[in-house]
C-alpha cells in the first residue's frame, strides 16, 4: 500500500482535532474541513430487485468525471468516503479516481453493492485501499436469490466471492466485507443458513433489515402473519448465539423480533428532550447523483446547499445554506431534516 507522507497525515490529524472541537462547540462557520463525504454516483443498477421502488435505477442521472473529480480538494482532510449507486463498477473514470486515492491511505472507503460487477482488477484495487464492502445478498439459496434479485446470477455471485478469497490469499491482504439481508416472505425461512454462508465466504458482519416499500404479501412487517412473527421471534436468540460462536457480528432491526436483543443496529442519533442531536452538518456532505448533483449535509436532508455541477465542495461547506442547517440544529430545530427525523 502507498505510504502516506507524514506531513500529509498530520494535515488530516490536525483537521480532525479542530473539527471535533468545533462540532462540540456547535460553531456555525468552521475552520475545519469535512471529515466525511458521501457520494451517490448514479441511479443505474444491473438488477431489478422486487423490493426496489419503481422510481429507482432509471439510469437518468450519473455524476460526470469532471464533477466527481471535484472531491480531490477534500482528500487530504477526509476520514471516510461512503460510495453508493446504483452500481458504478462499470464506469472507468471511477476506477481512475480510486487509483488516485492510493495516495491517501488514511481514508476509509465504504461501498454498498450487489457485487456482481466486481472483477479481478477492481478487487485487487480495493484490497490495496482501506476498504469495507457491504454486499446485498437476500438468500443463500440460488432460486430465491434470483427471484428477489431479478437479473442476477447466483453462480456469478459465488464466483466473485471465491475470487475475493483467492486474491486475498495471493496478496496476503484482507477485504473487509459485510452482508446485508432484506427480510421478506420469500426468504425469512433462510435466515439461519446465513451463519454458514457468512463464515464460508469471509463476511465479518451480517445485518437483517425489514423489507420496505412493497405493498404485497412479501412485506411480512406490514401484512403481519402471526405464525411468521412467532417464528422470527423464536429464532433470533439462537441466531445471535450462533453468529457469536462463528465470530461474526450480528446486526438486526426487524420490528419486534430484534427489539429485545442486544445487537447492533443502524441507529439514528440519540434523542435528547424529543430532539435529534445531529452532527452531520458539522462532519461532512453528500453528493447526490440521483438528485442531479445536489449537495446536502446527508442524503436524507431536504434542502440542498449547492450542486456539484455548479459549485465546488469547499464553496458550499460554510455557505449561508449550510450555516442555516447548523444554526437550526444547534437550536433543536429539525425543520430542514424532516425526512430523517420521521424515520425515528
Amino acid at each position: 500500500m502507498y505510504s502516506e507522507p507524514k506531513k500529509d497525515f498530520n494535515i488530516f490529524l490536525n483537521n480532525k482535532e479542530i473539527n471535533t472541537k468545533e462540532t462540540k462547540e456547535r460553531k456555525i462557520i468552521l475552520e475545519s474541513k469535512p471529515l466525511i463525504l458521501g457520494v451517490i454516483i448514479n441511479d443505474w443498477c444491473n438488477l431489478d430487485c422486487i423490493m426496489c421502488l419503481d422510481s429507482r435505477h432509471k439510469n437518468q442521472y450519473t455524476l460526470s468525471a469532471p464533477a466527481l473529480w471535484k472531491i480531490k480538494e477534500l482528500l487530504p482532510y477526509l476520514e471516510r468516503i461512503d460510495w453508493q449507486g446504483g452500481e458504478f463498477f462499470h464506469l472507468s473514470y471511477v476506477k481512475e479516481i480510486f487509483l488516485f486515492m492510493k495516495k491517501y491511505p488514511h481514508i476509509k472507503h465504504t461501498i454498498t453493492t450487489n457485487g456482481l460487477l466486481l472483477n479481478e482488477e477492481w478487487i485487487e484495487l480495493l484490497l490495496h485501499l482501506n476498504t469495507a464492502v457491504t454486499f446485498s445478498i437476500d438468500s443463500p439459496r440460488k432460486k430465491t436469490y434470483e427471484y428477489i434479485r431479478r437479473g442476477g446470477s447466483y453462480n456469478e455471485l459465488i464466483e466473485r466471492l471465491n475470487l475475493i478469497i483467492n486474491l486475498e490469499q495471493k496478496y496476503k491482504r484482507r477485504l473487509e466485507r459485510y452482508l446485508t439481508v432484506v427480510v421478506m416472505k420469500s426468504n425469512y425461512l433462510h435466515l439461519a443458513e446465513f451463519v454458514e454462508f457468512a463464515k464460508k465466504y469471509g463476511f465479518s458482519s451480517v445485518f437483517f433489515s425489514p423489507v420496505r416499500h412493497l405493498n404485497n404479501e412479501e412485506n411480512i412487517f406490514k401484512y403481519i402473519n402471526k405464525d411468521i412473527q412467532k417464528y422470527l421471534n423464536e429464532i433470533m436468540c439462537d441466531l445471535k448465539s450462533r453468529f457469536a460462536e462463528s465470530g461474526i457480528e450480528f446486526k438486526c432491526n426487524l420490528p419486534d423480533s430484534c427489539k429485545k436483543l442486544d445487537v447492533g443496529q443502524n441507529e439514528l442519533p440519540i434523542k435528547n428532550g424529543g430532539n435529534l442531536l445531529c452532527d452531520l452538518p458539522w462532519k461532512g456532505m453528500f453528493i447526490c447523483g440521483e438528485r442531479n448533483g445536489d449537495i446536502v449535509p446527508d442524503c436524507w436532508c431536504l434542502q440542498p446547499i449547492g450542486n456539484i455541477f455548479q459549485n465546488t465542495l469547499l464553496e458550499v461547506w460554510n455557505n449561508t445554506k449550510m450555516q442555516e442547517y447548523r444554526r437550526r440544529i444547534a437550536a433543536y430545530d429539525m425543520g430542514l431534516c424532516s425526512e430523517c427525523y420521521a424515520q425515528d
